[in-house]
Order: C-alpha cells, then structure tokens, then sequence
C-alpha cells in the first residue's frame, strides 16, 4: 500500500478547502439574496397598506369624500347614505388591519398563534357586523385564502358585551 506524499497531501487539502470555501460563500449568497427578497416584499407591503390606509381615513374625514368614492366605485345614480358608508369603511379598516398580520404570519413574522392572539379580540370588536364582512371580504378584492381564514375567525370571535351605565362603574 502506497502512503500519499506530502505535496499530494496538501494539493487534495487545498482542494477539499477551495470547494468548502466556494459552497459557504454560495450558501450566505443564497441566504442573503432570500433574506433581501422577504425583506423587500414585506417593505413593499407596508408601503402600500400604509399609502391605503391613509386614503381610506382621508375618505373617513369628510363626508363629500365618501360620498364621491362610493359614486366612484357603485356608478354615480347611486344614492349614498353616508352612515353607512362610514360603517363599511371602518369595518374594511379593521379587515385591513387583520389582514397585515395575516401577511406577516404567510412571510414568517408572526406565528400562527401570535396572529389569532392579535386578530380574535380585534375581529370579536366588529363580530357584530358579520354579514357586512361577508360582503366586504368577496367585494373589496381580498384573496379566497384570507376570506376563509376570517371567516375561520368569525367562529371563535365573541363580541363585546356592551358597557353598563357609567355610573355603575364609580363605585
């Protein structure tokens, strides 16, 4: 048996560690290029629930606003009660809302238990009203995936019971 000479020896080790060193720096490429692009996505995400939502309260402080968005959207012949104009776009405030944590949970932000903690209390305020999300979640272009997931929720939301008289909380 023939033993491995000394140059041959470090000719093979040099080798073993130019491919260990090749297959680490592609490994933290790989990480870092994924990383980046989740963190890209969710920026992307952010960016655009926030230019969102800061429509839908722009149309929440002013009636003539809400009137022309809802025209805007159902046709103009449309006769808008403003109440409830208001009423459908808080309800689909708080979906948005619900629906962030819902993103957050899909890229690995939040656990699926940190989500239902966060989005149960906040859907159980608004339970009430479940028609109306109904509506809102196959109207306002929410995906089928976050429609069941709410409507999953719906089942274990429990509204709030209404206070009592104020006075009864002086004592």
């Amino acid at each position: 048996m023939e033993v491995m000479s000394h140059p041959d020896f470090l000719t093979w080790f040099q080798l073993a560690a130019s491919l260990l060193t090749v297959t680490f720096t592609a490994l933290i490429s790989l990480f870092l290029w994924r990383y980046t692009h989740r963190k890209d996505k969710l920026d992307l995400l952010v960016s655009r629930w926030n230019k969102q939502q800061e429509f839908n309260f722009h149309i929440l402080n002013s009636d003539n606003a809400i009137v022309d968005f809802e025209k805007l959207v159902y046709g103009s012949e449309r006769k808008v009660d403003v109440k409830e104009a208001k009423r459908y776009t808080y309800l689909f405030v708080i979906l948005n809302f619900i629906q962030t944590n819902w993103l957050a949970m899909k890229l690995g932000i939040l656990t699926k238990k940190e989500y239902k903690e966060q989005a149960i209390p906040t859907l159980s305020l608004v339970a009430r009203n479940k028609e109306v999300i109904v509506y809102l979640l196959n109207e306002r272009g929410y995906s089928k995936e976050f429609m069941r997931e709410i409507e999953l929720l719906l089942k274990e939301a429990t509204p709030p019971k209404p206070p009592k008289a104020l006075k009864d909380f002086d004592s």
